[in-house]
């Protein structure tokens, strides 16, 4: 039994351990997705973000935070959507990288 014990609490000091590991990992990652002064999204295949970086969050007028879990088809217009979800279903089907255009608020974009 005490055998048991001690077993139960040398795994439970490694999920300790790998917990700190994680949260580590993931203030690195908030650093580095942070640090560039482009918009960095991450979805996954039906567009719900998983990541996004400040820069993003500002020009959409969320919080990184409040963006994660959304999906990122909602925050355009529904034109803008459309287009924006046939170029990554492309991507998604094709497995290849694809560079477009868009013009928006009187801004370009080469995305």
């Amino acid at each position: 039994m005490y055998q048991r014990i001690a077993e139960l609490e040398k795994s439970e000091n490694k999920c300790k351990q790998a917990e700190n590991l994680l949260e580590g990992n993931e203030a690195i990652l908030r650093v580095l997705i942070n640090a560039t002064r482009e918009t960095l999204i991450l979805i996954d295949k039906e567009g719900t973000i998983l990541v996004a970086n400040e820069v993003v969050a500002q020009r959409l007028g969320k919080s990184s935070q409040e963006l994660i879990g959304t999906c990122l088809y909602n925050h355009f217009p529904p034109d803008i959507a459309k287009s924006r979800k046939e170029h990554f279903d492309k991507v998604t089907i094709t497995g290849e990288s694809i560079r477009f255009e868009d013009t928006r608020a009187g801004r370009f974009y080469i995305i």
